[in-house]
């Protein structure tokens, strides 16, 4: 389920990379904003994967404390598939921040945010299956670790979310923004005089509105 929803999430993000760099005249701006729009779909998907997890979860719980304990096969070969996923998502969740801090992409930042929690997530499987499965009487670690990392993961997103919505619907540019393209325009000719300055979101970049004396 988790690598469904990987590969669903980033066809998304990639999809509307490859829309964003085609020109269409009937989008005189651009389609910029069609950035944080994946964005907001790839946390949508992920957030209802880590819902499904949790009502898997509570219902293996009410199962096992009514006495249909669930079973768990755990092998040397779950331990080398989980550890070795962990590894590679930890190099690509470095991987994508570097490459966020040059390009300052949202669409890096939600890749960096998926790998980052998958190896949370997998490293979180890891260790309570293996207290579940070798402690006695720890069945209930397997179900509630599922439980707390998920809920984890959607707080994660939720803030994700909240920043593009921000995006979307037009939030404020940061001061020294501002500050920094009023000063621009008040070097550009000593007779010209900034009146008023409107700098918000338009997407992932800013759109700028100057009314100048």
């Amino acid at each position: 389920a988790d690598s469904v929803v990987d590969l669903l999430s980033q066809a998304v993000l990639s999809l509307a990379t490859r829309y964003i760099k085609l020109h269409d005249p009937d989008y005189p701006v651009g389609r910029t904003r069609l950035e944080a729009l994946s964005v907001l779909a790839s946390a949508g998907i992920m957030t209802m994967a880590s819902i499904e997890v949790i009502q898997f979860s509570c219902m293996d719980l009410m199962g096992g404390f009514e006495g249909r304990i669930p079973r768990l096969d755990v092998s040397i070969s779950m331990y080398i598939v989980l550890s070795i996923g962990i590894f590679f998502k930890l190099i690509l969740y470095v991987y994508c921040n570097w490459a966020n801090r040059v390009a300052e992409s949202d669409s890096l930042e939600a890749l960096a945010e998926d790998h980052l929690n998958d190896v949370m997530s997998n490293t979180a499987a890891l260790v309570a299956t293996s207290i579940a499965y070798h402690a006695k009487g720890g069945w209930w670690v397997d179900p509630a670790g599922a439980i707390f990392i998920s809920v984890a993961i959607i707080y994660r997103w939720l803030f994700v979310m909240r920043d593009q919505v921000k995006k979307v619907v037009g939030f404020t540019a940061p001061p020294e923004f501002i500050q920094q393209i009023e000063n621009i325009a008040k070097k550009h000719d000593k007779r010209l005089l900034v009146d008023c300055t409107r700098a918000y979101y338009f997407g992932a970049r800013f759109n700028v509105e100057m009314e100048i004396v």
